[in-house]
């Protein structure tokens, strides 16, 4: 299961979000909420989700801060917002956001923007996995060829010592 944290600072949204969305239909569970960017950057750092959902301006951090501070933590992000504002869009697509939703939240939009991100998750994980496996056949098979060449010397080897 993959992990979200929704963070906006008026909770009938952040909880509008969090009771409108079937997480665990998205292959994901929800680890936490926080009210404004300082508390994300707390619950970002201490919970590691794989996606997180914000609010672009908050109380004492916006959500453009927070992500710039947390970059390290290699999760995929939501921004909404009440502002259609070039420049937040601007900053949040140098950022890496997935997306940049307005208020008032489509539900079925963010539904269907988490469902692009896990979707993405999986296939990701399945490449990965596939590389995996092709590097341990092709691991085996200079294995093989070196445990023939390995034959081969020793054969050598005999032959020079009669």
């Amino acid at each position: 299961m993959y992990r979200v944290v929704v963070i906006e600072d008026e909770e009938a949204i952040r909880k509008g979000i969090i009771m409108s969305i079937d997480f665990s239909a998205l292959n994901c569970i929800l680890i936490g909420e926080a009210g404004n960017g300082v508390e994300g950057i707390k619950l970002i750092q201490e919970k590691k989700p794989d996606i997180v959902i914000t609010d672009v301006t908050m109380p004492l951090m916006s959500g453009i801060e927070m992500i710039e501070q947390t970059l390290e933590y290699n999760y995929t992000s939501i921004i909404i917002s009440g502002y259609d504002e070039f420049s937040y869009a601007k900053k949040a697509i140098k950022l890496g956001v997935c997306d940049y939703l307005m208020k008032p939240i489509d539900k079925e939009e963010l539904n269907n923007v988490i469902q692009s991100i896990v979707s993405g998750f999986d296939l990701s994980s399945k490449i990965s996995g596939l590389l995996k496996e092709k590097n341990q056949i092709e691991h085996i098979q200079l294995l093989e060829t070196l445990n023939k060449e390995d034959h081969l010397v020793d054969k050598i080897m005999e032959y020079i010592n009669l």
